[in-house]
Formats: structure tokens, sequence, C-alpha cells
């Protein structure tokens, strides 16, 4: 397939409103594809790891192996409690919040001259993220063969947790949601880093009384 051929797919599918599972993964999987085809992949390296992510169950990639680093030097810290030095939390709020992903996204759209309304329409970002979530539910970063030693953890676990139900805040009724980042020491301790996000959801329209219609008997 031509990658002109994958860019008009995605020009489609970018247009309309994303509102499924299933959407997001073809939309990554066309990206995937795209900057596969033009010898692009050094240019969008978060880009690349979030696309093939959606698309299996384990990660042991360099793009995870950088990831799995991060999580392994802050784990005994997050465990007993301690602060990060300044610049590694930095790094793992940049990956947990996917800011390397939003940002490197952006650029291809912009760049291929595509839909760009994940970054113009209010909360379709969050909805993305969302439905991206629930696809790396329970997927796993981990250390392949002879890959980077990890010195307290063997793997970290992405998890989304979705709140039961909507809350008023002060931006409005929301949905909340978090992406949970479970790092596993190879001694059974484990920590987590999460971030929350939300979207507003539309209240629901109050109920019309319903009318009761009363007969008359006419009496002729």
């Amino acid at each position: 397939m031509s990658r002109n051929s994958i860019i008009r797919k995605l020009q489609e599918e970018l247009a309309q409103d994303i509102t499924t599972e299933r959407q997001v993964v073809y939309i990554l999987a066309e990206i995937r594809k795209a900057i596969e085809e033009s010898g692009e992949l050094k240019n969008y390296y978060a880009l690349d790891f979030h696309c093939s992510f959606a698309l299996h169950t384990k990660m042991d990639r360099v793009g995870a192996q950088r990831i799995l680093q991060r999580f392994d030097e802050a784990h005994a810290l997050l465990v007993n409690k301690q602060p990060l030095p300044p610049e590694l939390r930095r790094e793992i709020e940049q990956t947990i919040k996917l800011e390397r992903f939003r940002r490197d996204l952006k650029a291809f759209l912009a760049a291929n001259n595509l839909p760009m309304r994940l970054f113009t329409e209010p909360d379709a970002w969050p909805k993305f993220i969302h439905h991206y979530g629930n696809i790396i539910d329970e997927c796993e970063l981990a250390i392949k063969g002879d890959g980077a030693k990890l010195k307290f953890i063997d793997r970290v676990t992405v998890r989304l947790q979705t709140a039961s139900s909507t809350l008023d805040t002060p931006f409005g009724r929301q949905l909340l949601f978090r992406l949970r980042w479970i790092s596993h020491g190879k001694d059974g301790t484990s920590g987590e880093h999460y971030v929350m996000f939300g979207f507003d959801v539309p209240a629901k329209p109050k109920r019309r009384a319903k009318r009761q219609a009363q007969s008359k008997r006419v009496i002729a």
C-alpha cells in the first residue's frame, strides 16, 4: 500500500468524531505504516512507540527499555515514599501524561495536512486517550533477553481506572479517569505513578412530565 493511500485513509478517519476503540486502533496502525513507509521512525520515537503499544500486549523494544529504566531508577524511592530527583520526576511525568505522544502525533498530523480535530475541539484529546487507555489496559513493558539490565523491577503494567459516575467540578460535569503505571519490584514490592484526565459529559435532559390526556365523554 502506498503512503498516499494511507494518508488518504487517515484523512477520512480523522475527519470524523473519534468515538470507538476500533477507530483509535485503526488510526494508530495506519500512522505506524505511514512513518515506516517514509522512513521517518527516527523523527517520531514516541509516536512509533505508542502506535506499537496499541497493537501488542507486551512491549520490550528500545522505547520500552528507556521507560523501564526511568521507572527502575524511581522504584526504590517510590516504595520508601522518598521524593524523586527533579529531572527524573519530570521525565516520568512526561511519560505518564503522554506528552511526547501528544507532541509527536500533533506534529505528524500537521506535517501531512491531516485534520487536527484531536487538538482543536474541546475534550477531543482526553476522549481519545480514554479509548487508548482501554486498548492498553493490562499491557506490560518488559525487558527481553539481553536487553538493558534493571536493578529493582522486572516490568511495568499500565491500567486504566475510570470513575463509576460523573462528577461535578468547577469545569462542569466530567467523567474522570486515570492511567496507572505500576512498577513491579523483583522483591515483590510495587509502586505506582498515575495521572488524572477528564472530559465533559452532557447533562442528561430532564424528563418531561407525562401529559395525562383526559377523555371526556360527550353526552349527546
